[in-house]
């Protein structure tokens, strides 16, 4: 069976301050690969990291915004998770 590979782990626990587009897509694709295998609440600091940065176009931006959201809501988020669901709508983009 085919199994998309996750990449290399970080050797600590918290994001380093993300300082390039390239740097700020990179965490964010790697985000959402390892979503499935780590706890949502890493997933939550890991986006909210690239969020935070203001990098990404907005596009991408609001891909990261509906992740978090997804999994503030897997962690029982739910005020948090309507906002940043809510947020993506008003932003009127494809995940709408």
């Amino acid at each position: 069976m085919w199994e998309p590979l996750a990449p290399p782990a970080h050797d600590h626990e918290t994001v380093t301050a993300l300082q390039t587009l390239a740097e700020a897509l990179v965490e964010t694709l790697s985000a959402l690969a390892r979503r499935q295998r780590e706890h949502r609440g890493r997933t939550v600091t890991r986006l909210t990291a690239v969020i935070d940065s203001g990098l990404l176009p907005t596009e991408l931006h609001e891909m990261a915004v509906y992740y978090r959201a997804k999994a503030l809501r897997d962690i029982g988020h739910s005020a948090e998770s309507r906002r940043g669901y809510q947020q993506v709508v008003d932003g009127g983009g494809r995940l709408t």
